[in-house]
């Protein structure tokens, strides 16, 4: 119970700041009127060198699984460049040994993002978005690109023989992608979308480390005052 307890704590504290930010997005008419959910599959790799201290030779470390998010949407007036800030939730399985080959039995991690979407095509317009289902230009008004600064506190549970110690890291990341907006009606709308992340890991008991992640989902977006 002692090696759980600063996980229950710490994580309360991040469910605090999630639940503060939701009510802070949601909480008003307008911001109920433009909000989404996101879905995605990851798979990640992160590469030891044979003189890095998480692994006795050069290998790599594999995990895999979702990662979903609640956002809201905003965007620039008359320009194309929008805004979701995230919250959002992920849970993997792993591949490959660390820390002296230790086996991680589970990750699972909180954070939040920023997405940024530019919709080169059409960046001038002042369409009538996050819909498009009575525009006909589906790949000029919903083609987009995005740029997702986050950032993520990410929990791993480790066996040694007879226990089970948990580490967090803080893990700070950019990630690039792109997608496409297929409006279903004026209520919904649906993004499939693929990215690539680019992270650096570390804490006080592991040492500094990349992590490469690819990610593809979508994205479903509502606008209940449309």
């Amino acid at each position: 119970m002692r090696l759980l307890s600063p996980y229950f704590v710490r994580m309360a504290s991040y469910l605090r700041f999630i639940l503060a930010s939701l009510l802070l997005w949601f909480g008003t008419s307008e911001s109920l009127a433009q909000f989404g959910i996101r879905g995605q599959a990851v798979n990640a790799t992160i590469p030891f060198s044979a003189d890095s201290p998480d692994q006795e030779s050069a290998g790599a470390f594999a995990y895999w699984g979702f990662d979903l998010g609640v956002n809201y949407w905003f965007r620039l007036q008359n320009h194309r460049l929008e805004f979701y800030p995230e919250v959002s939730y992920g849970q993997f399985n792993t591949e490959g040994t660390t820390r002296d080959n230790q086996v991680p039995l589970k990750l699972d991690r909180i954070g939040i993002s920023v997405p940024m979407s530019v919709y080169l095509l059409d960046f001038n317009s002042d369409c009538e978005c996050p819909t498009f289902s009575k525009q006909n230009d589906l790949i000029k008004k919903g083609f987009f690109i995005q740029v997702v600064p986050a950032f993520y506190q990410v929990r791993s549970a480790f066996v040694d023989p007879g226990n089970t110690t948990y580490h967090w890291t803080s893990q700070p990341s950019i990630g690039f992608g792109a997608g496409l907006d297929i409006g279903i009606s004026d209520l919904i709308t649906v993004s499939p979308m693929a990215h690539y992340f680019l992270a650096e890991e570390s804490s006080d008991d592991l040492a500094p480390h990349s992590t490469r992640e690819w990610r593809l989902g979508m994205r479903v977006s509502f606008r209940p005052d449309y």
